[in-house]
């Protein structure tokens, strides 16, 4: 989900950038981690995760993350060298710095996942994909995460540009249910709405000012490709009709409606799920990463977004009942082990999910040409800095330049569309 941009997220992104600083014929890579993480960090989470006998003998940031890969945070890892029963180790963790008015991944890590997987170990279901969070720390304007790396057990990103096949997709989907039964489960426990126990898992109501500059202008540029293409008359007039109200309509997409009520992602697309492959290079496993955005919504406004940001068109388009079958059945398995009644069906799950195909509209057309960019090609570190209106403004004129520039826009920016068309969510 986009989150409003505060001059601390700003300073974060244009810290995105290392500085490469050149000692006589070696180059240093300095991070931009360095001036939060520091050595009592490093040891908590050594000392939580291997034991108060590991001892802490160096370590040290090592960037990983490219341009396009993440937006809102700094992430990094730190190879940490420890010894423990006088037999040197090593180990790396994932560290993630985020500004302290937006912990509510700090806040989902320690107060609600743990809640969550101790529902489904209580029904014999193992818990859900998400990597451990190791430990947390929170300093002033600053908050820390320190996560297990998943990489060393053979988990790596699929290629964005690409777009999900459908064996990852179905594992996504797959994994998605478990999250979303989970919630059910555990609102079954407390007996309480998990968005009034937890208040930072309520769906946004109201749109500030400045998103609502940014939402309008995203339908603004996608008039614009869309005029620039041509053909789409009858599209562009309802998107000029959809303007004045678009933020309206975001915060009504996401609005939750029992029986339709779980705890969603809110943030599943391509970079946000982790992959793990056999040795003929199949997807056996997924990993859920990311969860700052969760809250409390339909659990299709999580398939929408999955599938409208994350899919081309050709992959997307046929498979919807294979998807939700997929989706449907580890929903129900999930609660079945739990005697918990499944709360709706395959049939209302698609009815549910044209329902909310808006908001995979939405989302599609605001990322579907990063997506498929190169990093070189998406906005700079400097321009993360813009306000608002610049920055949608400066981004328009690239997407522009990229659907001439870059084959791979076209199609999968007008995909969403013809769906929409096609299934008369645009009328």
């Amino acid at each position: 989900m986009i989150e409003p941009s505060t001059p601390v997220q700003k300073y974060l992104r244009a810290c995105q950038a290392s500085t490469v600083l050149d000692k006589g014929n070696i180059q240093i890579q300095s991070s931009p981690a360095e001036k939060y993480i520091v050595t009592h960090h490093i040891e908590a989470a050594l000392a939580s995760d291997k034991g108060s006998d590991a001892k802490l003998n160096s370590w040290k940031i090592v960037d990983f993350v490219e341009k396009g890969d993440n937006f809102g945070s700094l992430i990094t890892s730190v190879l940490v060298n420890y010894k423990l029963l006088n037999i040197e180790c090593k180990v790396s963790y994932i560290v993630k710095i985020i500004p302290n008015q937006y912990i509510k991944e700090i806040k989902f890590y320690t107060e609600v996942l743990p809640l969550l997987n101790s529902s489904l170990k209580s029904v014999w279901q193992p818990a859900l994909r998400i990597p451990k969070c190791i430990h947390v720390s929170s300093e002033e304007q600053i908050a820390l995460m320190i996560l297990e790396d998943l990489r060393p057990r053979g988990f790596k990103m699929f290629e964005r540009k690409k777009g999900l096949d459908i064996q990852h997709t179905k594992l996504a989907l797959a994994e998605l249910a478990r999250l979303h039964a989970s919630s059910i489960i555990l609102h079954r426990n407390i007996n309480e709405i998990l968005s009034d126990k937890f208040d930072f898992l309520k769906a946004t109501t109201t749109v500030e000012d400045e998103m609502k500059t940014i939402f309008q202008g995203n339908v603004t540029t996608a008039i614009m490709m869309l005029d620039k293409i041509g053909g789409y008359k009858n599209v562009i007039s309802w998107l000029k009709n959809i303007l004045p109200t678009v933020d309206e309509i975001y915060t009504s997409s996401i609005a939750p409606a029992p029986p339709f009520e779980v705890l969603c992602h809110g943030d599943c697309w391509n970079n946000n799920l982790l992959f793990r492959y056999d040795d003929s290079g199949q997807p056996v496993e997924v990993q859920l990463v990311d969860l700052q955005a969760s809250f409390v919504s339909s659990p299709a406004v999580d398939i929408n977004y999955l599938l409208y940001t994350s899919l081309s068109g050709d992959v997307r388009n046929g498979n919807i009942s294979s998807f939700l079958s997929i989706y449907h059945n580890a929903f129900k398995k999930v609660l079945k082990a739990a005697e918990t009644k499944i709360p709706f069906t395959k049939v209302e799950l698609l009815q549910e999910f044209r329902k909310r195909n808006i908001f995979g509209l939405l989302m599609g057309m605001n990322i579907a040409c990063s997506i498929v960019s190169e990093g070189s090609d998406l906005m700079s570190d400097a321009d993360n800095t813009l306000e608002p209106h610049s920055f949608v403004t400066d981004w328009r004129e690239k997407q522009l330049y990229l659907l001439e520039a870059n084959p791979l826009v076209k199609p999968r920016f007008l995909a969403i569309f013809d769906e929409m068309v096609e299934n008369c969510i645009i009328d």
